[in-house]
């Protein structure tokens, strides 16, 4: 059951649903007109990353006026509820018009002018996009192309980087997927020379079957040919791709602009142009609603790959045969295939284990495990060493957020260090250290085994008595539901007081 009116607009119906958001179709009565409202749903008000990163997309594309950038006409808050007030885009994304098939290679340069032109716009205000993909393209009544969804941008200068997701698996950067500190307009160049490809051969240059299968082949794997997947696509245009999704940013295009330039002169050199023609392929008497499609990586379909045409089937292990009596005949001998076939099977499963293996062990390194335990309840909380090796917590700082975002309780460890001088700069295997919140029945700090000491924890390096009411970063107060870790300048991990219980990864000092 929809909401009636939202901030004074009729709502409609539910047109579409992505990572972070809703998105109505509504009625403004005042200006007699369809918009699309995009809201936050309910159950991440209380989430400060996700509310903060709804709330710069409004901020951003607010500040953003370019003819192919969808408009932004208000936002606000409704009843708690962020919501953002934009253009309706009734024609879909390209992601739909990409589900009937690819688009000619003047229909994609038409698409590719529009978006480079908004994305130029953008990178002259010191904005990254970071989500470039089909379904943040969007065609209005007219089929003009319009870009959306500014969701994970950022300013170039921007502290938002090291603390929000940055991107869709399938169309992300080198530079993204290794999670770099300075990601720039080359980044969105790489994605929309992903975009171009499947334009142009309605797939993706790589599939996967799980988000780090897409990250670990935009890393490695070179991007296929266009003449590899579309045998019959302009070969002016695949150096032009190649260059634009090359994996090292100096490689790049340096702007959309230039990619567009030499998009443009190979579709010259072919003889294509870019006539005036209408993108939809669905019947104009049926008219699908505009669709928000979610991240591949949140279990929705991805578009496959056009291949060439089916080789008829080879076998891993052909046949092995043996001539013996000069003639044009071959005679399998059994017992040295049996020998041969059983080693080969041996080297290939040895094969696949040493690629897992290797697959596994970059996961690590890009995905690392959590090496610090946060346990919690009403009167203490303890910080536990889940790693094999010492870890160094005497820089890290935990900050208790108010619903608006603001700081209202802060411990730093270094506190702690100075009734234990140089214990947490090796909290060894096991070790913990604990804040008990101040009480009738409080004791004076004793080294040594603290009381309610975890289970996790091997070795307790003590308590500390938490008498300064500024300390209690995780107890609730009516007033936030969070604390986050910081370490020097940058926000690690943001932990639910609710859980009693959290996670994070300490990055390795330099």
């Amino acid at each position: 059951m929809f909401a009636i009116r939202i901030h004074g607009y009729e709502i409609l119906n539910e047109i579409g649903m992505g990572g972070m958001s809703r998105v109505y179709l509504a009625y403004d009565p005042q200006n007699q007109r369809q918009v699309a409202i995009k809201v936050l749903p309910s159950e991440y008000l209380n989430d400060l990353g996700f509310r903060a990163r709804f709330e710069q997309e409004a901020q951003l594309i607010a500040a953003l006026e370019h003819e192919a950038i969808v408009p932004v006409y208000e936002y606000g808050v409704y009843q708690g509820q962020p919501f953002i007030v934009m253009q309706y885009m009734p024609n879909g994304s390209l992601a739909d018009h990409l589900s009937h098939g690819p688009l000619s290679p003047g229909q994609a340069g038409q698409v590719l002018a529009r978006i480079s032109n908004a994305l130029d716009y953008a990178h002259r205000q010191g904005i990254i996009h970071r989500d470039l993909k089909a379904s943040n393209i969007l065609f209005d009544q007219d089929d003009n192309a319009f870009l959306a969804d500014f969701g994970v941008a950022l300013r170039v200068k921007s502290t938002w980087q090291g603390i929000l997701a940055s991107g869709t698996p399938a169309y992300m950067s080198p530079e993204q997927a290794l999670r770099e500190e300075v990601i720039d307009a080359r980044s969105d160049v790489y994605s929309l020379g992903i975009i171009a490809f499947e334009m142009l051969t309605g797939g993706l240059p790589f599939d996967g079957d799980l988000p780090i299968s897409f990250i670990l082949k935009h890393i490695h794997d070179p991007p296929p040919s266009l003449g590899a997947v579309d045998p019959g696509s302009p070969p002016a245009l695949d150096p032009v791709l190649q260059r634009a999704m090359a994996k090292d940013p100096q490689e790049r295009y340096p702007s959309a602009a230039e990619f567009l330039n030499a998009f443009q002169h190979a579709l010259q050199q072919t003889g294509s142009k870019s006539p005036a023609v209408d993108l939809r392929r669905l019947d104009s008497s049926i008219r699908e609603p505009q669709k928000i499609l979610s991240d591949p990586s949140e279990d929705m379909p991805l578009a496959e790959t056009a291949s060439p045409a089916r080789q008829p089937h080879k076998p891993i292990f052909p046949e092995l045969a043996v001539a013996f009596d000069g003639k044009s005949r071959y005679h399998s001998n059994r017992r040295e295939g049996y020998t041969f076939y059983t080693m080969g099977l041996v080297i290939w499963c040895a094969v696949i284990f040493a690629a897992f293996t290797a697959v596994i062990a970059r996961a690590q390194e890009l995905f690392p495990s959590s090496n610090v335990e946060v346990v919690y309840h009403e009167s203490a909380v303890a910080v536990i060493n889940l790693s094999s090796a010492p870890i160094d917590l005497s820089n890290v700082v935990f900050q208790r957020l108010s619903d608006q975002g603001s700081v209202n309780a802060a411990f730093s460890a270094e506190q702690w260090e100075r009734i234990n001088p140089g214990a947490l700069r090796g909290l060894s295997q096991g070790d913990c250290f604990q804040l008990v919140r101040s009480g009738e029945d409080n004791l004076p700090l004793i080294p040594g085994t603290a009381p309610a000491k975890p289970h996790a924890c091997g070795v307790s390096r003590g308590w500390l008595i938490a008498s300064d009411e500024t300390w209690h970063f995780w107890i609730p107060d009516g007033d936030g539901a969070t604390f986050q870790v910081i370490q020097g300048d940058r926000v690690i991990h943001k932990c639910r007081i609710a859980d009693g219980i959290c996670h994070f990864n300490l990055p390795q000092k330099d």
